[in-house]
C-alpha cells in the first residue's frame, strides 16, 4: 500500500522546461540578489501591479485530504454488449459499402448491401405461397362448414385444415427469415421484390473494422464489420495478491494514460474476480468510467490508484509548482509595500489529488510563509529573462 499520487511532475508546461536545467548561479543584478547562502538560490522583486498584471497569487501550505492507495495497471474495455462482430444471415454478394472505419453509426442504420439469386427466390416463394394461403384458407372454411353440416366428410376436413396450416406455418417461417435479412415486408407484401438487400447496424457505436470489400462473396459466417459502443468504456484492472484485502466495491479510483499526460479519470469500482491468474498472480476488478468525453479508447494500457483510507498532508496547488526537468520549485514570498520578493525552495513533490501537491514542510525554510499559489511559471519566467540579461552585461 502506498500514498495517493503521481512522483515528480509530468505536466506538458513543465515538459517544456526540460532543456532549461536548474537555476544557475548568477551575480546579483539590478532588482536582484542573493538568497541565502545556496550558489543556486536568486531573489527576484516584482512591483505589484506587474503581480496582479501576470495573475499570480500567494497563500500559505494548507492541509488536504489525501488518501492510502493500491497501484493497479490494466487496459480499457467495453462490455460485451457493447461490441457487435456483423454478419449476413445468408450467403450473398456485397454490392454497396457505406461506411468507413471511425465512422458514427446508430442501430438500424445500413451498412451494406448484399444480393443474391437465392434471396430473390426467397422472397418469390413468400409471395406464392401468400396466393396460395388465400386460396387454402377459403377451402378450409367452407369444408369445415360443410362437414358442420355433416355434407362434407372427415377425412376431407382433415385434409383442407392439414393443407392450409402447413401452407400458413411455411409462410410465417420464411416471412421472420426475410424479416432477419432486413426485407421490407410491407413493401414485398404489396408484390415487388428488392434485389439489394441492407445488412445493418445491431447497435449504436462506431465503425471498428470493415473486413469486406465490393464484390466478396460473404457466407453467414463472414464478420464483415466490428462496431464498438465506447461510452460504457470500463477499466479491467489488476490487483496483485498481496493488495487484494484492500479492494471492494464502490471505492474510487484514478485512472491515467501515458498518451494524455496530465489528465486523470475518476471512476468507481463495479466487480471484483474471484479467481487468480497465475502468471502474474493477481485478480481481475472493473472500474466503470465517465466517457462523455470519447477520450478513452478500448485496449488502451492504464495505470490506476485504488483511494484507501484518507488522511491530511500539507499541500500546495498544483499551479504553485515549477519543474525545470532536473528540480522542482516553489516560490517563498515576501511583501514589503508596493514590491513582491520571490524566492525559489526546491523541494520533492509527494502526492499529487485534485489540483494539490502534498509536500514535505521540513523542506521548507519557512512552513509559516507564503508561497506563490497561481502562475508560478510567470515568476520562473521573470526570472529566466533576468538571467539572460544578466549574462549579456
Amino acid at each position: 500500500m502506498v500514498m495517493v499520487g503521481w512522483w515528480g511532475c509530468g505536466s506538458s508546461q513543465e515538459e517544456h522546461l526540460h532543456n532549461n536545467g536548474e537555476i544557475p548561479t548568477a551575480e546579483s543584478h539590478e532588482g536582484h540578489e542573493h538568497a541565502g547562502d545556496n550558489g543556486h538560490d536568486l531573489t527576484i522583486r516584482i512591483a505589484a501591479p506587474s503581480v496582479r498584471q501576470s495573475g499570480i497569487s500567494a497563500g500559505k501550505v494548507v492541509a488536504q485530504q489525501f488518501y492510502t492507495t493500491v497501484r493497479v495497471s490494466g487496459e480499457l474495455q467495453v462490455p460485451p454488449q457493447n461490441m457487435a462482430r456483423v454478419t449476413p444471415y445468408y450467403g450473398a454478394n456485397v454490392v454497396r459499402i457505406l461506411v468507413m472505419e471511425g465512422d458514427k453509426v446508430h442501430k438500424g442504420q445500413p451498412l451494406a448491401y448484399i444480393e443474391h439469386p437465392d434471396l430473390v427466390r426467397m422472397q418469390a416463394e413468400y409471395l406464392e405461397l401468400h396466393s396460395q394461403m388465400a386460396f387454402l384458407k377459403l377451402r378450409y372454411e367452407r369444408t369445415k362448414e360443410l362437414y358442420d353440416r355433416q355434407i362434407a366428410s372427415a377425412e376431407a376436413f382433415q385434409e383442407a385444415k392439414a393443407a392450409y396450416h402447413a401452407a400458413r406455418a411455411r409462410w410465417n417461417a420464411l416471412r421472420s427469415n426475410l424479416r432477419m435479412l432486413n426485407v421490407p415486408l410491407q413493401q414485398l407484401d404489396s408484390g415487388h421484390i428488392i434485389e439489394q438487400l441492407p445488412v445493418r447496424a445491431p447497435i449504436n457505436g462506431y465503425i471498428q473494422k470493415v473486413h469486406v470489400n465490393v464484390g466478396q462473396y460473404v457466407e453467414p459466417q463472414t464478420e464483415m464489420f466490428e462496431i464498438i459502443d465506447a461510452h460504457h468504456v470500463h477499466a479491467d484492472l489488476m490487483v496483485f495478491e498481496k493488495d487484494i484485502y484492500q479492494v471492494s466495491t464502490g471505492q474510487r479510483v484514478l485512472i491515467t494514460i501515458d498518451a494524455l499526460q496530465g489528465q486523470t479519470f475518476e471512476g468507481k469500482i463495479f466487480a471484483v474476480g474471484k479467481a487468480f491468474e497465475q502468471k502474474p498472480k493477481a485478480l481481475h476488478l472493473h472500474a466503470e468510467l465517465d466517457n462523455s468525453h470519447g477520450l478513452l479508447l478500448p485496449g488502451t494500457y492504464v495505470r490506476g490508484q485504488i483511494l484507501g483510507s484518507p488522511y491530511p498532508m500539507p499541500a500546495l496547488p498544483e499551479e504553485a509548482l515549477v519543474n525545470t526537468g532536473r528540480q522542482t520549485y516553489i516560490f517563498q514570498v515576501t511583501r514589503k509595500g508596493d514590491e513582491w520578493t520571490f524566492v525559489p525552495v526546491p523541494i520533492q513533490p509527494l502526492q499529487r489529488l485534485n489540483g494539490w501537491v502534498a509536500i514535505d514542510t521540513t523542506q521548507l525554510p519557512d512552513p509559516t510563509a507564503e508561497y506563490v499559489y497561481t502562475n508560478a511559471y510567470a515568476v520562473y519566467s521573470e526570472w529566466k529573462k533576468d538571467e539572460l540579461q544578466g549574462h549579456g552585461h
